[in-house]
């Protein structure tokens, strides 16, 4: 199956989930699926530096402030994904973020020390990603919004906010198929960047 088919899928399966008009007892359940399901495809359509991490078997994934959603990433591990295995592990400190990572995502419970989290993987080869608002204000690089958004129409709110300066300097790339559905934030910087090269 084609990545750009995979997208496609992925998104009918998020729309479905969006849709089904769940009661207000499982929005909570339900939001926590959709967001493990947009992080897991976030894998498909990152890139990231032949040289970013050393390891070359596993492709490692921090969730912390986010239980619910680390337990629902746990069932993937192991999967392959562009030809490493899926590694997702919790972190309960800064201090153990010694690991090299390729993705960190931090919940909204951990805004007290996000920037301290955003300051120590600042620069490096690493996704960082929230579901907390004003996370790309603090140099985050994708913030998940309206992710119960019931409304499918052509003017839909985009689900994701992306920092693209963060990700550049960090050495990622993202497919512009996932930059097409998403608010990009920080355009001047992202300008400044590539005028510069």
């Amino acid at each position: 199956m084609s990545k750009i088919k995979g997208l496609t899928i992925f998104f009918v399966l998020a729309i479905c989930f969006i849709l089904t008009g769940p009661s207000p007892s499982a929005l909570a359940s339900e939001q926590n699926t959709v967001k493990a399901l947009y992080l897991y495809n976030f894998l498909l359509f990152v890139d990231w530096p032949e040289d970013a991490v050393d390891e070359k078997t596993f492709l490692r994934v921090a969730v912390t402030g986010d239980n619910n959603l680390f337990e629902l990433l746990k069932p993937l591990c192991a999967r392959p994904i562009k030809g490493r295995k899926l590694v997702v592990e919790k972190l309960e400190a800064i201090e153990d973020l010694r690991t090299p990572y390729h993705v960190l995502f931090i919940g909204r419970s951990k805004r007290s020390i996000t920037p301290r989290l955003l300051d120590k993987v600042r620069d490096q080869p690493v996704l960082t990603i929230s579901d907390m608002t004003g996370f790309t204000d603090m140099g985050g690089m994708i913030y998940l919004k309206h992710l119960l958004c019931q409304k499918h129409t052509a003017r839909h709110p985009k689900r994701f906010e992306i920092n693209l300066a963060a990700v550049e300097r960090a050495g990622l790339q993202i497919r512009s198929r996932l930059l097409r559905l998403s608010d990009i934030v920080n355009i001047q910087q992202h300008e400044h960047l590539k005028q510069s090269q």
